[in-house]
């Protein structure tokens, strides 16, 4: 049943500890921490005004995928916000988005790579990244092919300024959920795979996993 009365504040509260029940249950299942899951909100096309509200409930890390948008709400935006650029970064936006952002899920070349460790030590700041991965085999979406993950890992070991702290995959859409599993088994076994081998210069931690 909805409360017709709730306020936006309450509402946003409610489906956020609904949220929060769903992820530690299924966590529980797998035997995981739910502690060890970070909730990402993502907040293109949400106003800043809505923004404001997310530290209130317990949401401190958001998403977005546009550069520009980000930089128009960046100044009205509560200062106590993790930024995590989830969209394509194209190189000639990476300074702007240095700024902003303090995690970048979508790293999937080595210039890209090596262009944001270069700018990361000029402006004296210290991202972390994800490698993103084509766990789909869909030639429209973004990301490295499976083989190219050891190489790359490769040349981030040898970067100054930027932390590799896992990976980053987009399964395809599927009305069935089961239908996306093997897209993240596959990201969860190159993660281990890489660990397991030494592909980075310290073990990575992160997955990040979305289907669209």
């Amino acid at each position: 049943m909805t409360d017709s009365k709730a306020t936006p504040p309450e509402k946003l509260a409610r489906n956020f500890a609904e949220v929060r029940t769903r992820i530690r249950d299924a966590a529980v299942r797998a035997g995981r921490d739910p502690g060890d899951v970070t909730i990402v909100a993502v907040t293109k096309m949400v106003p800043v005004e809505v923004m404001r509200m997310l530290p209130a409930v317990g949401l401190t890390d958001i998403g977005e995928n546009r550069v520009p948008a980000a930089v128009e709400k960046f100044p009205r935006a509560p200062p106590d916000l993790t930024w995590h650029m989830i969209g394509h970064l194209q190189r000639n936006k990476a300074r702007r988005a240095l700024e902003i952002f303090t995690i970048f899920h979508s790293v999937d070349s080595e210039r890209l790579l090596r262009t944001l460790d270069r700018l990361a030590g000029e402006m004296e700041v210290a991202p972390e990244i994800l490698l993103q991965v084509n766990i789909s085999g869909e030639a429209q979406k973004q990301g490295l092919a499976p083989a190219s993950v050891r190489s790359l890992l490769a040349v981030a070991s040898a970067a100054e300024f930027i932390r590799v702290r896992g990976l980053m995959g987009m399964a395809h859409l599927a009305a069935d959920p089961e239908e996306t599993r093997p897209g993240f088994r596959l990201l969860a076994e190159l993660l281990a795979e890489a660990n397991r081998e030494g592909w980075y210069r310290e073990p990575l931690v992160a997955l990040s996993i979305t289907s669209g």
